[in-house]
């Protein structure tokens, strides 16, 4: 897999969606979006994407890693897991899985924020 250090854009708001299927699952996603899927252009073609997305692949994992990623950005921090991450600086996040993702989804830090504050509310 090669990485692509153009980032998917995403100037909305985010929340955390349970897993219906897994018992403690979660994702992060756009917080509006028709539920479709389609084409992101790619340099040299496109890729298959799911339009709730905030990178190229699903940003998610247990609980405990929704906690440190809201941790990380209240502390305008870092955290990596397997399939979750994020890194902040004073005006913006960027969301992506180590594991999966080829570009990084960045979005304002003022809806990182709020989702650190959805996340905190949901999960403790």
């Amino acid at each position: 897999m090669t990485y692509d250090d153009t980032p998917i854009e995403v100037d909305q708001p985010l929340v955390l969606i349970k897993d219906s299927g897994m018992e403690d699952w979660y994702c992060i996603e756009r917080a509006e979006y028709d539920g479709k899927a389609g084409l992101d252009p790619i340099p040299g073609g496109a890729t298959f994407m799911a339009l709730g997305r905030i990178s190229d692949a699903d940003v998610e994992g247990r609980s405990e890693h929704m906690i440190c990623i809201a941790e990380a950005i209240e502390k305008r921090g870092h955290h990596y897991e397997r399939r979750c991450a994020v890194s902040c600086s004073d005006t913006h996040a960027q969301f992506w899985s180590p594991r999966n993702s080829m570009r990084r989804g960045v979005i304002p830090i003022a809806y990182a924020v709020a989702l650190a504050k959805q996340i905190r509310k949901v999960l403790g």
